[in-house]
């Protein structure tokens, strides 16, 4: 077990090439465990992905629809696969100006 620090894309990707079996937690693995956390609707952590449909659902229950997949290179110079997502549905969404402040709400994760 080491310290959640370590816990990044980068490094489990590493673990897995060299067959490495460890634990390591993801640098918000405690934070995720407290209501403070749970109730921040902005975050991406705290919404539901539809498997099926191929889209994120947002607090509001609106679908975050998928739009393309692109690359980012970190400081290291890992790049990260990322999968963007966007809503269509900010405007006349009450919980709005709580998880935005762009017209449209998007989203990028890596899977």
């Amino acid at each position: 077990m080491t310290d959640a620090g370590y816990g990044s894309e980068e490094n489990y990707t590493y673990l897995e090439k060299h067959r490495h079996t460890a634990g390591v937690e993801f640098n918000t693995y405690c934070l995720e465990k407290t209501k403070k956390w749970r109730s921040q609707i902005e975050l991406v952590e705290n919404g539901t992905y539809d498997e099926t449909a191929v889209e994120w659902i947002c607090a509001a229950d609106k679908r975050l629809r998928f739009i393309r997949e692109k690359q980012e290179v970190i400081g290291s110079g890992y790049i990260v696969q990322l999968r963007e997502y966007q809503a269509k549905d900010c405007p006349t969404c009450a919980l709005g100006d709580r998880c935005t402040t762009a017209a449209y709400r998007s989203i990028s994760v890596s899977p």
